[in-house]
């Protein structure tokens, strides 16, 4: 699996931030309900999948942790 580092670098610009995150920082995470989310994001397929081939390296599959509503991911884009 490759690392969020490696990962950022492949997408554009978000790489600079990666210096900037703590140690034990996650791609994507749980959200508060209705928060900046995936529900928003240019990058959902439906409300289970994602499409950026960024996330789906990362989290081994295209398939959201947890809804839609309350996910997101650093490489969310609207």
């Amino acid at each position: 699996m490759k690392s969020l580092k490696e990962i950022l670098k492949e997408e554009k610009g978000k790489a600079a931030a990666v210096e900037v995150l703590p140690a034990n920082h996650k791609l994507g995470m749980k959200v508060p309900k209705g928060g900046s989310s995936c529900e928003k994001c240019k990058f959902l397929k439906d409300e289970h999948n994602c499409g950026n081939k960024g996330f789906i390296k990362w989290n081994g599959s295209s398939r959201l942790p947890a809804p839609d509503d309350e996910y997101c991911c650093d490489l969310y884009d609207f």
